[in-house]
């Protein structure tokens, strides 16, 4: 019995010990410390720059430490909205919306931009749900008033953001389970017009799904897996309605960006290394803490109340914190390294006890030897396999090919269109697009498959297809699927707008190739 004992100690061992390699801890970075990460501590950070590059280490330095040194980069911002608003084809209202709160950081947003931007762009629907909230953030950023007979104005779009809030009190851009990121961009958009009576009721249901959404670990989760950006965007929310460090759940979730520190940077993922996105999102939280301890916000100029920090209990805040079952299903296999060394973990383990229990009383059995021999051999193919989460699959991007650029995209516009009702629940985009078109650098070689499942990562939508000797046959994306609008229906694919007569992973892209897969529901017509 105590041999046995011991071989149970030891699988336990084995198994706390893949657990605490899988979740490391770093040390803290505050944000101008990480805006070294970017570059924005040496002389030639603002060299230039120009739009759309590093836009938003930018602007936290600008926050954090002034102007100075950035006034080309500034006008380069200036001239590339300027060009956005004189394009004759469509321009996505986050490009300008983005170039609004960034001049409007140093007073420089013109009437004519955040005119262009917001208050009488008529294609916000054209991009959907965020459109809307950065409109609403880009206003609060700039200060201007809206003109007279504006298409948009600050309680207008307050209004239709508050109509989309979940019973639960959250946000999402599509679906009825609230997402963390959106409920965060939701609350800071909103946080500036608390006066009124009814966003302020909006504004305390988010919150209180917003604190009911924080894990054990203090961070966050979206789309099914706990992550450092979400982490990063529940801060900003929570800055934005004026806590800081000191509240419960603001240190909390500090502690957990530790998990995703790395050389340099953030990871999206624990375990994973540094990321761009993730770096500059922790920035951005970090600038917001700053920035709340001289009563600005990260997002709006104006002064933040200080009542929201009166003495949040620790109890209060531990309740609000507790996860749904689902959550704690969910972040039980948070990402594919740590499935990969738990399961490595336990399998040795096991291996070894199988192996001593042979050497020690099993001699005459030599199923027990063959079967703990198998399990060593199991851990060592698990240990070097390259394991992923679903989320991790579509969230990841293939940088091994920079030989030519495309474009891509999905477009359900027939469906939303259709006569008929789908044969299923089914919730579109309301911009009928799947898959937004996008511009994206893939290897010399690749085909018309490899560039979709690329776009598909990169904007984290799913892709169903099936193999056959024919060629792969996409069956359905982000949901949508071949017969959902009956008999007829399913995914056709163009390559400039002609229909090739090879399956999409047989037929090899040129440089400049615009891929575009369109949903039919009548066989093409």
């Amino acid at each position: 019995m105590t041999r046995i004992k011991k071989i149970i100690a030891a699988v336990c061992m084995a198994f706390f010990v893949a657990v605490q390699t899988a979740f490391p801890v770093f040390a803290e970075h505050s944000a101008n410390e990480l805006l070294v990460y970017f570059g924005a501590e040496s002389d030639d950070f603002y060299d230039e720059l120009s739009f759309s590059e590093n836009d938003w280490a930018a602007y936290c330095d600008i926050r954090l430490n002034g102007a100075d040194g950035a006034e080309d980069y500034l006008k380069n911002v200036e001239l590339a909205a300027a060009e956005l608003m004189s394009s004759d084809g469509f321009v996505k209202p986050t490009e300008l919306q983005r170039a609004a709160v960034i001049l409007s950081s140093v007073g420089m947003c013109s009437e004519e931009l955040i005119s262009a931007a917001v208050y009488n762009n008529e294609k916000l629907d054209r991009q959907g749900f965020n459109a809307y909230i950065w409109a609403l953030i880009a206003a609060n950023c700039c200060q201007i008033s809206e003109p007279e007979g504006a298409v948009n104005t600050k309680a207008s779009l307050a209004q239709f953001i508050i109509s989309k809030q979940l019973s639960d009190g959250g946000f999402c851009l599509k679906g009825t389970v609230a997402d963390t990121d959106i409920t965060a961009a939701v609350i800071y958009a909103l946080a500036p017009l608390r006066d009124d009576e009814e966003i302020s009721s909006a504004l305390d249901k988010a919150e209180e799904c917003l604190s009911s959404l924080q894990l054990d670990s203090g961070g966050f989760m979206s789309m099914g897996i706990e992550n450092c950006e979400s982490t990063a965007q529940a801060i900003i929310a929570l800055c934005s309605l004026g806590y800081n460090a000191d509240d419960v759940r603001v240190s909390a979730a500090l502690e957990a960006l530790e998990q995703y520190r790395v050389d340099g940077g953030y990871s999206h993922i624990s375990g994973g290394n540094a990321s761009g996105i993730a770096s500059v999102q922790c920035l951005q939280a970090f600038t917001a803490l700053e920035l709340r301890e001289r009563n600005e916000g990260l997002f709006f100029p104006k002064a933040i109340e200080d009542s929201k920090n009166a003495e949040p209990t620790i109890e209060a805040a531990e309740q609000e914190s507790l996860p749904s079952s689902e959550q704690i299903e969910s972040e039980s296999g948070a990402t594919g390294d740590n499935i990969r060394v738990v399961i490595a973990a336990v399998l040795a383990a096991c291996g070894a006890a199988f192996v001593l229990t042979w050497l020690i009383r099993g001699r005459k059995k030599p199923l027990i030897l063959v079967v703990g021999i198998v399990m060593l051999l199991a851990f060592a193919v698990v240990l070097f396999s390259d394991i992923k989460t679903p989320e991790e699959y579509y969230a990841s991007t293939d940088n091994s090919g920079e030989g030519i650029t495309v474009s891509v995209s999905a477009s359900c516009l027939n469906a939303i269109e259709a006569p008929k009702k789908a044969v299923r629940d089914i919730e579109l985009p309301s911009d009928g697009y799947i898959i937004t078109l996008q511009s994206l650098s893939v290897a010399d070689g690749s085909t018309a498959f490899d560039a979709l499942i690329s776009a598909a990562r990169q904007q984290e939508i799913t892709v169903d297809h099936t193999n056959s000797l024919m060629g792969v046959y996409v069956s359905g994306i982000g949901g949508l699927y071949e017969f959902d609008y009956g008999s007829e229906s399913g995914w056709l694919y163009y390559v400039n707008g002609e229909s090739p007569s090879a399956a999409m992973s047989q037929y090899t892209l040129s440089e400049g190739d615009k891929v575009e897969l369109v949903y039919t529901c009548e066989l093409g017509r």
